[in-house]
């Protein structure tokens, strides 16, 4: 195992052992670290902006695949008349 992967990989008794410092070294490296248990991959641990960073690109995701989804069913209009429809919305809700 090189240098790089092992200070990215750290056993559950490593992280029993020195919680703070994995911690550290994950908001500092911004790098993910992964704890094994026996021996398997069990938990990553990131820091806070990369998993709301995560989360949004996943939420994004989500919402393009329904688009797409849209358009494959030909669920369509023409962006004119969506335009209007929100233009009258916005004018009604005030």
């Amino acid at each position: 195992m090189s240098t790089a992967r092992s200070k990215n990989v750290k056993t559950v008794a490593e992280f029993q052992r020195q919680p703070m410092e994995i911690v550290k070294q994950v908001r500092k490296t911004k790098q993910p670290v992964t704890i094994t248990m026996q021996g398997k991959p069990g938990v990553v641990v990131v820091d806070a902006a990369t998993y709301q960073q995560r989360i949004q690109a996943a939420n994004l995701a989500n919402l393009l695949e329904a688009g797409e989804q849209d358009v494959r069913a030909g669920r369509l209009r023409p962006a004119d008349q969506v335009l209007k429809e929100l233009g009258r919305a916005k004018k009604t809700s005030r």
